[in-house]
């Protein structure tokens, strides 16, 4: 008898995600062939649907996702259904609201198994997103948003209830699926051992350091202007190292040109490149707003990524990153509303160097001991163990 295969679906994430193939699939490779069918934002004129193979023996299916948006609601989702249903795997692992109901599609049709693996809020994300349409100015009301909340958690639920497990990222997010009756394992979007803290590395002097794949608005970028001006008087060469990319409204910010020879963009890096970028700063930025449900009850990779690589961290007092940060004892967390409270957070780590590097050490000691792929992993395979 062969070995059993999965098949990560995901229409949002790229192929490759820390978590989905960093560390879910690297992690089940060994005891299962594992196949990514992911979207490639690179060429979204092409039409091409590309197959890699990985050192490990993973199989990676891109698929070209057009820009615009009805293109990408119907002809993309078709060439994923299509592509997943083609690689006939045992189990469908799923990532987003979409991907869950071509996943539970293929289950009907072929008797499969389907585990959903909830990184965010999405009732309260898609609502989000469907109000900063620029041609359906309607969705921002409220009104539309408590709809369209209603409406996905409705279909979600529905469609949750047909899987044979789910996997969140942390206790509030799986709290709406409470009372459905499949069995829910939440396993955190920790960090990977081999890639955190780098032994050695000189910190670069007041260094800023603020990562992630699409800042914008909600992470409060917008706020690191002011930030940069506010302790310019005290520290002159203070300086900001975004480490991923912006969307398109941050892209446009004023201080990025004003400020230009102090905010460095590194757009998206490779892992280790990505973590040697963090360790160099001196403080970790994670000034999430609170502008719909799914941002307050977050608990971003980031977080543990910065931890990770030994620097403290500011972050939105928001309850489950405030639960980890003060169990950690790692950093200081501020109304991110609060522009003078962030700027005095910044301002004390700074001026307390020596408590400042306690703190980083404190959040490595976390992870190394609790927070990291190895401990945290060992769910996803028991998991797979009940249902493959």
């Amino acid at each position: 008898m062969g070995r059993k295969t999965i098949c990560m679906v995901t229409t949002f994430h790229r192929p490759n995600d820390s978590r989905i193939y960093h560390k879910e699939a690297r992690s089940l490779q060994a005891r299962y062939d594992v196949v990514i069918i992911a979207p490639d934002e690179t060429k979204p004129r092409s039409k091409d649907i590309t197959t890699d193979y990985d050192d490990a023996g993973i199989k990676v299916v891109k698929i070209p996702k057009p820009k615009g948006l009805l293109r990408s609601l119907t002809v993309f989702r078709r060439q994923v259904l299509r592509a997943a249903a083609k690689e006939n795997c045992d189990v469908y692992h799923c990532h987003e609201l979409d991907s869950l109901l071509i996943s539970v599609m293929i289950k009907t049709v072929r008797k499969k198994k389907v585990i959903y693996d909830v990184h965010e809020h999405w009732p309260s994300a898609l609502a989000h997103m469907a109000g900063s349409l620029k041609h359906l100015s309607f969705l921002q009301r409220k009104s539309a948003s408590r709809i369209i909340q209603t409406l996905v958690a409705r279909i979600e639920r529905t469609l949750a209830k047909r899987t044979d497990g789910i996997i969140v990222v942390s206790e509030s997010v799986g709290e709406r699926f409470r009372d459905i009756d499949v069995a829910t394992t939440v396993i955190p979007n920790v960090p990977l051992r081999k890639f955190n803290h780098k032994p050695g590395l000189e910190r670069l002097p007041h260094n800023l350091v603020y990562m992630g794949g699409n800042l914008g608005y909600v992470h409060g970028i917008d706020l690191c202007g002011d930030l940069l001006s506010a302790l310019r008087a005290r520290y002159p060469d203070v300086s900001l190292t975004l480490v991923g990319r912006l969307d398109d409204r941050a892209s446009e910010l004023p201080f990025l040109k004003d400020q230009a020879e102090k905010v460095a963009v590194t757009g998206m890096l490779p892992l280790d490149r990505m973590y040697q970028t963090i360790a160099q700063g001196q403080v970790g930025l994670l000034l999430f707003r609170n502008t719909h449900h799914n941002m307050y009850i977050g608990l971003p990779s980031k977080l543990f990524d910065y931890m990770g690589c030994g620097i403290p961290v500011v972050a939105s007092a928001f309850p489950e990153i405030q639960r980890v940060i003060k169990a950690a004892g790692c950093g200081i967390c501020v109304d991110p509303d609060d522009s003078d409270a962030i700027t005095s957070a910044v301002r004390y780590l700074l001026d307390n160097p020596v408590e400042a590097e306690k703190m980083g050490q404190n959040g490595r000691e976390f992870i190394d001991k609790r927070y990291n792929w190895d401990a945290v992993g060992r769910d996803l395979k028991d998991l797979y163990n009940q249902v493959a």
